[in-house]
């Protein structure tokens, strides 16, 4: 879910135990983030026959947060606030 469709829902029902459920919501989201993070550090494994534990979990990995679309549509967002700061510094990207 978007954080607009997570907004909608609390202004549709406003309740404590709403707002709880929608900050653990947000506390998950921050760990996903932090775990897409980790996951682009390394370069892609694709050698699976002599993959070592490290290189299975963190295929998994991947693939679990390609699954995650709200962790796609924050990407772009966050790609085009870059996009505009380069413009500003006249840099371009590389």
């Amino acid at each position: 879910m978007t954080e607009a469709e997570l907004r909608a829902i609390y202004d549709r029902r406003p309740s404590p135990e709403m707002r709880r459920l929608l900050w653990e919501i947000a506390r998950l989201h921050s760990v996903v983030r932090r775990a897409a993070q980790f996951a682009t550090c390394f370069p892609l494994y694709d050698g699976q026959t002599t993959s070592s534990a490290y290189h299975i979990i963190l295929g998994a990995l991947r693939r679990e947060l390609a699954g995650e679309t709200w962790l796609a549509s924050e990407a772009a967002a966050s790609e085009e606030i870059f996009d505009t700061e380069r413009q500003r510094l006249g840099r371009t990207r590389g």
